[in-house]
This record gives structure tokens, sequence and C-alpha cells, in this order.
């Protein structure tokens, strides 16, 4: 952690995916917070129905608004239900590095800035909150439905899924959570044919989808890090293609790749 300087500004954000993973957050963003704070947050639940690349990284995580106890019961991909609200960490940034979340997290193609109330665990193990509580108001990314696939039944590549689990045991998260998030059915191509279907379709998508990010790298807004609105309208057409030459031409022959 680092100490602000005189006169800067900073907000809150809160990690529940890959950004609770020091290796990501810090590392690959490098993002360097100001402060850390474990938190549970009533009324969302950690859901992986934002869609990646198939046969690669089939799905990503993403949060969900719950009304009452039975919506509460969110299924993941895997079968398993986690039963309680999310958790994950509040990280207090710079607004220079809130901008860089928003640019490597798609620029605002994909997730949206929303706020949510967390509130903060006051205890190593996070059974339970007695007592006053201090609620803090972070920002965070979700993908509204429009941008997510909320009927998706993906799961989540070993890598993907391993940056959570790790990040969880890094931020020393709820034993119970970290319990929940390892029990997690990860992606895994099983058969020569889901091996041959992956290698042709990453062959004809990788260069195409790292071209266009070095391209959209080229337009981001320095001050928000967010993509002009013709970006993200070519970024979502990129996305809607790459699922539909899967769903067309990959998965009836070659495999499930989700």
């Amino acid at each position: 952690l680092i100490q602000k300087s005189e006169g800067q500004k900073s907000l809150y954000y809160l990690a529940y995916g890959s950004n609770l993973s020091a290796s990501t957050f810090k590392g690959r963003r490098g993002i360097k917070p100001l402060s850390a704070t474990n938190v549970l947050c009533p009324g969302q639940v950690l859901v992986f129905d934002l869609d990646g690349i198939p046969y690669w990284e089939p799905c990503f995580a993403n949060i969900r608004e719950y009304i009452s106890e039975l919506e509460q019961l969110v299924v993941s991909g895997s079968g398993e239900v986690w039963k309680n609200a999310l958790i994950g960490v509040v990280y207090e940034v710079t607004e220079e590095d809130y901008a860089k979340i928003i640019k490597t997290e798609g620029g605002g193609a994909r997730y949206k800035d929303v706020e949510v109330d967390c509130y903060v665990l006051p205890k190593a193990d996070g059974q339970g909150i007695s007592g006053p509580v201090t609620t803090i108001k972070a920002h965070t990314l979700c993908a509204p439905p429009n941008k997510a696939n909320p009927t998706s039944i993906s799961q989540p590549s070993p890598r993907y899924l391993g940056l959570l689990v790790n990040g969880a045991k890094e931020n020393s998260l709820p034993q119970a959570y970290i319990n929940y998030l390892f029990s997690l059915h990860e992606y895994c191509r099983t058969t020569w044919s889901q091996k041959v279907g992956a290698f042709l379709f990453l062959a004809q998508w990788i260069l195409p989808i790292a071209a266009f990010l070095r391209f959209k790298d080229l337009f981001s807004d320095k001050k928000t890090g967010e993509s002009p609105g013709w970006i993200q309208k070519m970024e979502g057409g990129m996305w809607a293609a790459i699922w539909f030459t899967y769903r067309r031409m990959y998965m009836p022959f070659w495999g499930d790749g989700q």
C-alpha cells in the first residue's frame, strides 16, 4: 500500500473477480492501492455470465442483484450455489488508477461503472457481523444483462478461477467463501475433438482480437479510461461474431468450448 500525495483525489473500488489477485491488480494492471478492506455486499451475488473466448477463457466474473431469498440462490454454470452475499475487497485508489482499471477492463464496452453498498467485515473469518457496522459506498464494474449472458452455463478457465481463489486467500477472505470458489468446476478440454477445435478456433480469432485491442488503446480517454462509443460498438460486434462462429461452426463439430 502507498500513501496518497497531497491534493490527490481518490475513490473506493470493489474488486470481486481477477482483481482480487495481486498478480493481476498490482502486477498486470499496475494499480497501487492506498488501502484494502474486506467487505460483504448485501444485494449482490457473484456470477460467471460475461462471455469470454470459447475453448480458452469461456467466461468472466460479474455481479447480479438479488431481491429475495429465492433469488439469492444463484446457480453457477457448474451447479454449485453460494447462499450468501458477494464478498470482495474494497481498494482505495487514485482517480488516475481507477481510469487505468476502466481501460484495462474493456474501456466501458462491456462492464459499466456502478456504485454498491459494502459492509466492512470485522474479523478475519467473516462469519458474521455484530454491533455497529461500517458501510462503504464503492464503485465497481458490472456487465448489465444486455452486455452479459444471464442464461450462460459457461465455466471459468482453470487460470481465471485460480486468480479468484488465490486472491481470496491473499486477502484472507472468509474460509467458507474460499471453499465455495475452490469448489466451482472449471472448464477443461477432455476430448481430442475439443482440443482440435480449440486449436482451430484460437488460430482464427486470437490475432484479430489482439490487433483490435491494440487499436482500441489508441482511442482510450486518458482521463476516464473509457473508449469512444463507436469503438465500443465495434467491440460488441466482435464478441457477437466470436460467439456466432463458435455456436454455428465449431460447437456442432468439435464439441463444447464453454
